[in-house]
């Protein structure tokens, strides 16, 4: 299986594909509820593994990185993990929402966005 380490050993392109054939396996995101929640520990320390690789390479090949976890632990102060994710891995639509206002504010940082 991949690891974040194969993630990194392979090199980007590698990794992207690798990462294209995992996604369903390797959650970005994750919060305690639904089925993540009686394993809530497992998931959280893989999941941060992936998140530490995908920052690095952000950092390497000059992308915009988006912390969506940073962004579901900061909305988890407004509402109860079931609004923004239905079993700990697949938004709701209020978490999808959050998601695309999260990347319009850290990518209009990087670049300049056309607002009407």
């Amino acid at each position: 299986p991949a690891t974040p380490r194969s993630y990194v050993s392979f090199g980007y392109g590698k990794a992207n594909e690798k990462f294209k054939t995992a996604k369903s396996e390797y959650p970005a995101v994750t919060i305690p509820v639904g089925k993540v929640k009686d394993k809530w520990e497992a998931y959280d320390t893989e999941v941060k593994k992936y998140q530490v690789v995908v920052q690095k390479l952000a950092i390497e090949f000059n992308a915009i990185h988006i912390a969506f976890q940073q962004a579901f632990d900061k909305a988890l102060k407004k509402a109860p993990a079931e609004y923004w994710i239905w079993d700990g891995i697949h938004p709701m639509p209020a978490g999808h929402e959050m998601m695309a206002r999260e990347w319009i504010k850290q990518v209009s940082k990087k670049i300049e966005l056309i607002q009407k």
